[in-house]
């Protein structure tokens, strides 16, 4: 496969394969007077499965972000695919993600939807206002709820690695399926549960980034109910975040911008 047909099939952009093969990740040959890459199915398959050995796997792991990557996701498209979602209150949450979730759902792509403040009947009864049935969408695989519990609160404690790892797995699964544009909304209100680890939510919000830019079908929406967080972990939000919506207005976020880090102070 040539490097435009291998970036379709892995659903990543140019940039980021060329990396991969840079640090070894892919494995790919060399052709031609112009040293162009070409790429083997199997090789690909491998990278989607994670069977890539120890050498190979470090690179795409989350523990740590090496310069290299740092850059390569302030230049990644990543303005309307990673989306702090402000809330004034906790009964304008399904109002405020509606359009997201049926950009997807009338297009026959996937739902994941990670609540922790709306029980599932509070969901499911904001789908039959929709005339949508939860259990038929769930069959589908259309709408998939998962609760804090089962995923940013796993074993009772918050971290960083272990969500991102789940995010990973959860996208990687569904490209297994063929389905590369995937929906994921957390409700971040976890945060205020008091569980060990929940003090690093921005270090992941920061991290979260460098894994969307691997998978340019993937779009990431984040809840923050501005009623209940402080005014300056609404702030350091906006800091993690290349865009956030607030009353049904796109704003800029500060992440990748020089002036971020003393806003995030």
């Amino acid at each position: 496969m040539t490097l435009d047909e291998a970036a379709r099939y892995l659903a990543v952009s140019k940039t980021t394969l060329r990396r991969w093969t840079n640090n070894g990740t892919v494995e790919c040959r060399r052709v031609g007077k112009r040293n162009e890459r070409r790429f083997e199915r199997a090789a690909l398959d491998r990278v989607i499965s994670g069977d890539r050995g120890e050498s190979s796997s470090a690179p795409l792991r989350q523990e740590r972000v090496s310069a290299d990557s740092a850059a390569a996701e302030k230049a990644a498209d990543l303005g309307d695919r990673h989306i702090c979602l402000y809330l004034t209150r906790t009964e304008e949450r399904w109002e405020a993600f509606r359009p997201f979730f049926f950009s997807h759902y009338r297009a026959n792509k996937p739902t994941v939807y990670l609540h922790s403040e709306s029980s599932r009947e509070d969901i499911r009864d904001h789908l039959e206002s929709e005339g949508i049935d939860l259990a038929e969408a769930e069959r589908r695989q259309l709408f998939v709820l998962v609760h804090a519990s089962d995923s940013y609160l796993r074993n009772g404690t918050f971290s960083p690695s272990a969500q991102l790892s789940y995010i990973r797995q959860t996208i990687v699964g569904f490209r297994k399926q063929h389905k590369n544009e995937i929906l994921i909304t957390g409700e971040m209100d976890w945060f205020f549960t008091g569980r060990p680890g929940v003090e690093d939510i921005h270090q992941y919000e920061e991290r979260l980034n460098a894994l969307i830019s691997e998978f340019s079908g993937v779009t990431i929406v984040c809840q923050y109910d501005l009623s209940k967080f402080s005014g300056l972990d609404a702030v350091r939000a906006c800091c993690s975040h290349p865009t956030t919506i607030f009353q049904r207005r796109k704003y800029n976020g500060y992440y990748g911008r020089e002036d971020q880090s003393a806003l995030s102070l």
